[in-house]
């Protein structure tokens, strides 16, 4: 291990380590400025609070957007690697792939789509062909599921103004008999107005009168399956700092689609939906974007800091522009601030500690909105270079050669999906660490926990927001079976080799012993600790 260095600034000593080639070694970051440290010599203290109950339930779902470019739903490895997240259900096929299949029986229609005079969908349509006919493999999607006993839900397309195929289709899967479909979405990412994807040739009312149509035709069919229409995205620029080519674009296209024209047109149909599905995005996607003349361990560190910051008050407006809409239940989408803020980025992001984090804190900030909305949330498990979720897939051995982070932090969070309370907790005697840019004048604990219970079993998740070492007391008035060791992700927020971007070969889920309620959470983490309750 190199020796560290001291770097001279105004007012300021900052003392960083040199990025460590060696496996073993965790980077490590001290800044006087930015994190306020606990003095006092005592531990965080972390008190749980069994008089605040919130209801909770399944929580994380998954869209199979790419999921099988490269393999198919009876390789093994897929279904072992999917089977670890215990997903609440599967949506296939996700997200904005969607739009580009027209179903008719195990299969889809090659639709003409343009994004702005480029062949945008056309992406996708080698990915769906996994089968020698080009058909999409819906009965094996249907059939993974069963496996790996979670709910399935489908997306339909409604955009070529049929909509009689979407009922034809349930009848299909009713026929079939393979596993109930209770859910659906009609249609994704819903009449993007910039956009000349969708192939729509009418209005917002002409669309919402479509996906009426079809909600009534699939209903008289199977009336237990629920149903969800979308809510536009809503644009959040306040607090952006820099001037990103990408902001005016979003804006441009935000004020085109009029999402408060759209929204509220949904709204006044909002009998007919069983559920809102509502997309979150950031106005740009390179706000992390490195220059060439940024020292990597630095630029980590501070956009770190600034992705937390920023993500808790992005949920706070999301909250706040909710509450003037519906209160069906919401299903959300994309599964949280990491995926703009780590596209699009020199070195593919997504793949790092960094962007797992921002997953975890994104998931425990909507999971106390639960009792409010009935929400799940989404993540994309397809194997491309943007998402990389599952990780790296080999083409010739057809298996996984590593899972990045992002795959053993949401492994980590899976058996919140089991659990039917949250528990609140206090925090107390904890390190601040403050903000940046914008949000120079707030700071926040550098521990976040949440606990989530499962009938005698809690699971208290804490996530370590800073450079050190945290040490952890936890307080219970009620008798607790402490496990020998907790379980953890992280310890490191750079990647390895950064050109490549691949930290995934020395991400996993480690162990480490401990002595009761005391212990110590490693940097930049998320760790777990599974207790029972003596009663």
């Amino acid at each position: 291990m190199k020796k560290p260095i001291l770097i001279l600034c105004i007012c300021t000593f900052y003392v960083r380590g040199i990025l460590p080639l060696d496996k073993t070694d965790r980077v490590k970051f001290i800044d006087g400025s930015i994190i306020a440290k606990n003095d006092t010599g005592k531990p965080t203290l972390i008190t749980i609070d069994y008089s605040d109950i919130g209801e909770f339930g399944p929580f994380i779902g998954y869209n199979l957007q790419t999921v099988a470019e490269k393999y198919n739903f009876d390789n093994p490895e897929l279904f072992k690697a999917v089977r670890e997240l215990k997903p609440a259900y599967l949506r296939f096929p996700g997200g904005s792939a969607g739009n580009w299949y027209h179903w008719e029986t195990d299969g889809f229609k090659d639709e003409e789509v343009a994004y702005q005079g480029h062949n945008w969908g056309r992406s996708y349509m080698p990915f769906a062909q996994i089968h020698g006919d080009g058909k999409l493999g819906f009965v094996k999607f249907l059939e993974f599921c069963k496996k790996l006993k979670t709910e399935p839900s489908i997306l339909f397309n409604i955009y070529t103004e049929d909509t009689d195929s979407p009922a034809k289709f349930v009848k299909y899967i009713k026929k079939l008999n393979i596993i109930p479909v209770k859910y659906g979405m009609l249609g994704c990412e819903n009449f993007c107005r910039p956009q000349a994807v969708l192939k729509f040739s009418g209005g917002i009312k002409e669309f919402i009168a479509a996906a009426e149509e079809a909600v009534k035709k699939i209903k008289e069919v199977d009336s237990d399956i629920n149903l969800a229409v979308n809510l536009e995205n809503f644009s959040v620029t306040a607090g952006i700092p820099g001037d990103w080519d990408s902001a005016n674009l979003w804006d441009a296209m935000n004020k085109a689609r009029n999402i408060d024209g759209w929204n509220s047109t949904i709204l006044e149909k909002k009998d007919v939906f069983d559920a809102i599905e509502v997309h979150y995005y950031l106005a740009n996607r390179n706000c992390l974007k490195i220059s060439e003349t940024d020292n990597v361990q630095e630029w980590y560190f501070k956009n770190w800091r600034y992705l937390v910051f920023f993500q808790l008050d992005y949920i706070n407006a999301m909250t706040k522009e909710l509450d003037k809409y519906s209160p069906k239940p919401i299903w959300q989408d994309e599964g949280g601030l990491a995926y703009y803020a780590t596209t699009g980025t020199r070195g593919r992001i997504s793949r790092s500690m960094m962007a797992a984090l921002n997953d975890a804190e994104y998931i425990f900030a909507l999971g106390d909105m639960y009792p409010k909305y009935k929400r799940v949330l989404r993540h994309c498990l397809s194997s491309s270079k943007v998402w990389g979720i599952l990780g790296n897939y080999d083409i010739k051995t057809g298996t996984f050669e590593v899972h990045p982070p992002r795959y053993y932090v949401l492994k980590l969070l899976a058996d919140i999906n089991g659990c039917t309370q949250r528990l609140k907790c206090n925090i107390s005697n904890f390190s601040q660490i403050k903000g940046l840019w914008s949000y120079e004048n707030k700071s926040m604990s550098v521990i976040n926990a949440k606990i989530f219970r499962n009938d005698q079993v809690l699971y208290i998740y804490i996530v370590n927001r800073g450079p050190d070492n945290e040490k952890i007391e936890i307080n219970s008035s009620k008798q607790l079976i402490y496990p020998e060791k907790i379980e953890y992700v992280g310890g490191y927020l750079d990647v390895t080799d950064y050109e490549r971007c691949y930290d995934m070969d020395r991400s996993k889920i480690e162990e480490k012993a401990i002595n009761g309620s005391s212990f110590e959470v490693a940097p930049f983490s998320l760790t777990r600790l599974t207790v029972k309750i003596n009663e």
